[in-house]
């Protein structure tokens, strides 16, 4: 298992997928915080990892996203193999 993955947390996690599908659909931080009512500092907040988001908040950007809950607190990242630890070759 790759170690990188282990260190992550649940809430490191959670905001790099929110970061990322908000960028994929176009959505700032202002505009996320319009489309599931919550203030643009709160989001922030939550965004950096400041402050931990609430399972109403992520079934809000799920629903916003068209993605399940599940997939938010999922850990997406692609798997890097280890380096140096390739086969030998004849």
């Amino acid at each position: 298992m790759n170690m990188a993955r282990l260190e992550r947390s649940l809430n490191d996690v959670v905001c790099e997928n929110i970061r990322i599908e908000a960028a994929r659909r176009g959505y700032t931080q202002s505009a996320l915080a319009r489309a599931i009512e919550m203030s643009q500092p709160a989001i922030n907040q939550r965004w950096r990892g400041m402050t931990r988001w609430q399972l109403d908040e992520l079934d809000a950007i799920a629903r916003l996203f068209g993605v399940p809950v599940t997939y938010l607190v999922s850990d997406n990242a692609p798997v890097v193999p280890p380096t140096g630890l390739e086969p030998a070759t004849s």
